[in-house]
């Protein structure tokens, strides 16, 4: 009975792994960490809102920077590729307060606050601001590659922040939304299997004593 309840759980944990295999990250609006504060690190300048969000259908070029001067609070999410397969990355940045403050980018493997085109892959486009309504852009991580998300203050003001933000950061294998290919169980999973096996050997050795 042991053993079966902890077969049972594995499965579900590994089951529930997979509905979720595309999500990276889900942070809804009001998540205790998707918070610009005053003690986040600061860009003294940021990426101009061009209007056209980044899209899997072609390479957006650098828009280039807005030239006024900073400090901008920004966070920076990142998400290792393991998956050993080029990445379809979509991006969906909230802003239910509709502030208009807030903007998100992508960098691949690392991202430079002085040197923004650097590893710059592509942008939310706008900020979200119309009815609550979010902005979604799309950029491609190469195979062996990381994604960095960035999302920053726009204003130069102290007195906007704090800023909350949600974030969702989707993954597929191909333009098509096709889901990701199920990983093999990690290494943790292995060892709590053999664990759980384990502890089931002394209730099966105490009943068949008993037989």
């Amino acid at each position: 009975m042991v053993l079966k309840k902890s077969l049972l759980a594995i499965a579900l944990m590994l089951s529930a792994s997979a509905l979720r295999a595309n999500i990276l990250l889900d942070r809804p609006y009001g998540s205790p960490d998707t918070v610009l504060t005053a003690g986040d690190p600061t860009m003294d300048d940021r990426i101009l809102r061009d209007g056209v969000p980044s899209d899997w259908s072609y390479m957006k070029f650098f828009p280039g920077m807005i030239g006024t001067a900073g400090p901008r609070a920004y966070d920076t999410w990142t998400f290792q590729n393991v998956w050993g397969i080029d990445l379809y990355v979509q991006i969906t940045l909230d802003d239910l307060a509709n502030t208009g403050l807030v903007f998100s980018s992508a960098h691949l493997n690392s991202f430079d606050a002085l040197n923004q085109d650097t590893n710059y892959i592509g942008d939310a486009g706008f900020s979200p601001l119309v009815f609550g309504l979010p902005v979604t852009y799309q950029v491609i991580v190469p195979a062996g590659n990381n994604l960095v998300v960035v999302v920053n203050q726009t204003s130069a003001l102290a007195g906007d922040l704090p800023l909350e933000y949600g974030l969702m950061v989707e993954a597929f294998s191909s333009q098509f939304y096709e889901a990701l290919p199920v990983p093999e169980p990690s290494t943790a999973v292995l060892s709590l299997i053999g664990l759980m096996i384990i502890g089931a050997r002394k209730p099966l050795a105490n009943y068949l004593r008993r037989a």
